[in-house]
């Protein structure tokens, strides 16, 4: 079903508008409406992400982050070499001499 709207002074020359009726809901937004809300949820979230970045709190828990991986990729380095050493000792220990 659909609704036509337009002035009834040039009803014989222009028809109108054609509006869908929907009992379903509103209708569908144009394209402009929904780039222009595309468009305010990227400037709040580039809004956040700067507020964010400048956080002094952030900083820390990068810092403390970078801090922790290099760590842990010590630690898994050294183990790493703690397994091939017992690795090239059990293969020294099966060959026969």
């Amino acid at each position: 079903m659909t609704i036509e709207a337009g002035s009834r002074r040039n009803a014989r020359d222009e028809p109108g508008a054609v509006i869908p009726a929907r009992a379903d809901g509103p209708a569908s937004q144009s394209r402009a409406v929904s780039r222009q809300r595309s468009v305010v949820w990227l400037g709040v979230g580039l809004a956040t992400l700067a507020h964010i970045l400048r956080s002094r709190r952030f900083h820390v828990q990068v810092i403390i982050g970078v801090i922790g991986l290099g760590a842990l990729a010590s630690i898994a380095r050294e183990n790493q070499a703690a397994a091939l050493a017992r690795l090239a000792a059990w293969d020294k220990a099966m060959r026969p001499s």
